[in-house]
């Protein structure tokens, strides 16, 4: 049903279409401590076989993230728990901006010049499948 489900959504000709079942999955896993187990369990990972890759596919990387990391809460609760554990949010931003300003300071040292110095977090769904790789 994944494979079926998935090649309708690239089948469809409308764009806006598709970012509207995007957009209502990802509603719809935000609400998903709602429902019964096993249909959460259902659910997610029908989001996770069919409209996370769509919306890597189309771009959207933050929609992507975010259903990625709300199915590796439902399908696999007690590791996301003990890694969101260790990761507190404030620990990993202050690294990001600490290792852009070293970064930055080598780059000025050395008169490299760059229009951006960004950086991101890991989502909790990539590192998970970092650690079991």
């Amino acid at each position: 049903e994944a494979d079926r489900l998935h090649t309708m959504m690239l089948a469809m000709t409308d764009v806006q279409v598709v970012l509207i079942k995007l957009a209502d999955r990802l509603h719809n896993m935000r609400t998903l401590g709602a429902l019964p187990r096993e249909k959460r369990m259902r659910l997610a990972k029908e989001t996770l076989e069919v409209f996370v890759p769509l919306a890597g596919r189309l771009g959207i990387w933050s929609w992507k993230a975010e259903m990625e990391d709300l199915c590796f809460k439902y399908l696999d609760y007690e590791n996301h728990r003990k890694l969101s554990r260790k990761l507190a949010e404030g620990f990993r931003e202050k690294i990001i901006l600490s290792s852009i300003q070293t970064l930055y300071r080598a780059l000025l040292a050395k008169g490299v010049e760059y229009l951006d110095l960004c950086g991101r977090p890991k989502t909790l769904h990539s590192i998970h499948r970092k650690m079991v790789r």
